[in-house]
């Protein structure tokens, strides 16, 4: 049953979305909390999607100017993924479970019903999206003592393991819909969520190594195991996990990790993320729609350019054959360019790169992983 919050939302967005509706705008959409029937005033928000056709990086503009009148209009309008229909078939391959979600569950706020292709859900594919929480999300509400927010994910995890281990075949509608597994022992979120996580990785992937004591590295802190303290002064934007969920985080969310941390990560028996996983966080680092993510769902635009050139180097060593070695090169100093400069002087040549590199990163994976 939808709450009363969610009703008010989707009347919201419905109210909004004549705003958003440039002529390049096909479609508005509403995803995640509101669709799924479960926000809660004050604390969700309305998140969007739009679909759009052929446009300019000076069109995109105009369309984030007007998504400022619409937060201002609506304070809670969260975060809006900005997606040609070409995109959104290329997103449901890269990532079914979200997919599957906005395909079944989305609602129409303006325009036509947006085209997303129901596709399987692999369950290394589930398992992305169960341990991707472990990034940023779950240590920040660990750290922030957040403990309705730490509960969330447990529901959220334990949705996409019902998925990895067949007792579903595409994720439940919301976290009441969810059940949790019998088996999930007391304790604190944390420890729950850590155990969701090692059960899908023994699922899926070899023996993590077995730790005897906390190991500690720039921006990760690996526990020996799930019911180990996490330390009080562990700094913001750090990664909290046990071997299980640091193995399958990179085998699945980030492979990247591996460019951070495999020197250190590889004497304690870790192994380096598998070729395919390489390829497929390219190929969603280099989509179309990540481009417009600033001011839609990130602040700025000062990583687009560095996330580019980072994907172009690590495809150019895995199509001479080799492995991505160590990247030890940094974003540029300096301020992020203004949203303005961003969309009308720099977006169109980031994406016709994207454009070229998605391209070629086609022609190297099997065709049944991309439409």
């Amino acid at each position: 049953m939808p709450t009363v919050s969610s009703h008010l939302y989707t009347l919201a967005g419905k109210a909004l979305a004549p705003i958003l509706r440039l002529p390049f705008v096909e479609s508005v959409y509403i995803r995640r909390s509101v669709a799924a029937g479960e926000a809660e005033f004050p604390w969700s928000d309305l998140d969007l999607g739009m679909v759009i056709g052929d446009c300019t990086g000076e069109d995109l503009f105009a369309l984030w100017r007007r998504f400022q009148v619409a937060k201002v209009l609506f304070p809670r309008l969260g975060e809006c993924v900005v997606a040609t229909a070409d995109e959104l078939s290329e997103m449901a391959a890269m990532d079914p479970y979200r997919a599957s979600l906005d395909r079944r569950f989305g609602v129409v706020a303006g325009g036509s019903r947006p085209s997303i292709p129901a596709l399987p859900i692999s369950g290394m594919a589930a398992a992305r999206r169960l341990v991707f929480w472990f990034e940023h999300y779950l240590p920040l509400a660990v750290r922030q003592r957040n403990v309705r927010n730490q509960r969330k994910f447990v529901k959220e995890m334990a949705n996409a393991l019902g998925v990895v281990e067949g007792r579903w075949p595409e994720p439940r509608r919301s976290r009441a819909e969810t059940e949790l597994p019998v088996e999930l022992p007391p304790g604190s979120p944390f420890a729950q969520c850590c155990f969701l996580a090692e059960r899908a990785q023994r699922r899926l992937r070899p023996p993590a190594p077995v730790l005897k004591s906390v190991v500690r590295l720039p921006s990760l802190v690996l526990l020996p195991d799930r019911n180990t303290p996490i330390p009080d002064d562990v700094a913001a934007r750090t990664i909290v996990a046990t071997p299980p969920v640091m193995d399958l985080l990179m085998a699945t969310q980030n492979p990247f990790l591996w460019l951070q941390y495999g020197a250190e990560l590889e004497p304690l028996g870790f192994v380096a993320p598998p070729v395919a996983a390489w390829w497929e966080l390219c190929y969603r680092q280099a989509s179309g729609e990540r481009f417009r993510l600033p001011g839609f769902c990130e602040r700025g635009p000062i990583l687009q350019a560095d996330r580019l050139a980072r994907v172009e180097r690590t495809v150019q060593r895995l199509s001479a054959g080799g492995a991505p070695g160590d990247d030890s090169r940094t974003a540029a100093a300096g301020r992020s360019p203004s949203l303005r400069r961003y969309y009308q002087g720099e977006y169109e040549g980031l994406a016709r790169r994207a454009k070229a590199l998605r391209e070629q990163i086609r022609r190297q994976l099997p065709a049944a992983v991309i439409p």
